[in-house]
């Protein structure tokens, strides 16, 4: 339910609170729940599903890297680079560049 909840809510401000209320359990519990089950915290799940909507955004939009930015969670877009390239190892306009030329 966790998983689910952060699927549909991650382009929103999320926390760790918010999705142990939108399970009804304590923040404690859905942490421990979420990384045994899966490897991963709640805060990289969050991550993992902005950068996915980023990536399709790269692929299938003109938009510029700062909308995308805004547009998945960050109000910041430097740090959405900094994010993007740590999972990544390019930049956001770098993948894009890659993935058209592919």
């Amino acid at each position: 339910d966790a998983l689910r909840f952060i699927e549909r809510s991650c382009l929103q401000p999320l926390s760790l609170s918010d999705v142990a209320a939108a399970v009804h359990r304590s923040p404690s519990h859905v942490s421990t729940v979420v990384r045994r089950s899966t490897g991963k915290s709640v805060t990289q799940w969050i991550i993992a599903g902005r950068l996915a909507e980023a990536r399709n955004r790269l692929i299938h939009t003109d938009e510029m890297v700062d909308i995308i930015a805004e547009r998945v969670g960050y109000l910041d877009p430097t740090h959405f680079i900094r994010v993007f390239r740590r999972a990544h190892g390019v930049t956001p306009a770098a993948w894009r560049a890659q993935q058209r030329a592919a």
